[in-house]
């Protein structure tokens, strides 16, 4: 007997038949049970059961409602608050942070080129020389209140802050934004991005 290949028009009728036999599917979240009625035994599954068995559509409870985390436990000798040293050294660093930005904006209205440059970390200053270059040769006068006000800095670890200023857009609106700052080895603060 030899094998003829298998034709499309072949295929189809197969198909045509997997799509003619019904097929019970159980509703959404729903499983089968199936229970085997020589043995007693009953399984539960996705699929229908097989020919000559009891079938039931079975739907399973709710999930149970989702318990709220337990509160942390502060942990044996470690406190929420800060000593006295680590509050006044973040306080130091603030003030340097917001200081620096301040000289910034100060070199920007003297148009001390060098100075506002010397604020910058090196890669910002690769990044936007070219901007700056222009507002220096532009003449045109600068209002500080455009480049923003300090409203609060975040101080995280031991070299980098985020300070939020804030800035009255044209329609008189005022809106927030970050500049990040950066700490060297000695404790100067440069701005890294506005």
């Amino acid at each position: 007997m030899t094998m003829q290949p298998l034709r499309l028009a072949d295929f189809a009728a197969v198909l045509c038949v997997a799509c003619i036999a019904p097929v019970a599917l159980p509703s959404h979240g729903a499983i089968f049970k199936c229970a085997e009625p020589s043995t007693g035994k009953v399984k539960y599954q996705d699929a229908p059961c097989e020919e000559g068995v009891a079938q039931s559509t079975v739907r399973p409870p709710p999930p149970a409602p989702a318990q709220p985390a337990p509160a942390r436990q502060p942990q044996p000798g470690k406190s929420k608050t800060m000593t006295p040293q680590q509050a006044a050294d973040a306080e130091a660093a603030a003030l340097g942070a917001k200081q620096a930005y301040e000289q910034f904006i100060d070199a920007l209205q003297r148009r001390d080129r060098d100075a506002a440059f010397d604020a910058l970390t090196p890669d910002y200053r690769r990044r936007f020389e070219p901007i700056y270059q222009a507002l220096f040769e532009s003449g045109k006068p600068l209002d500080a209140s455009t480049l923003g006000v300090p409203r609060g800095i975040s101080i995280i670890g031991d070299s980098l802050a985020e300070m939020k200023v804030s800035r009255r857009s044209a329609d008189g609106t005022e809106k927030g934004f970050s500049i990040l700052m950066m700490r060297d080895r000695n404790g100067k603060w440069y701005i890294d991005g506005m």
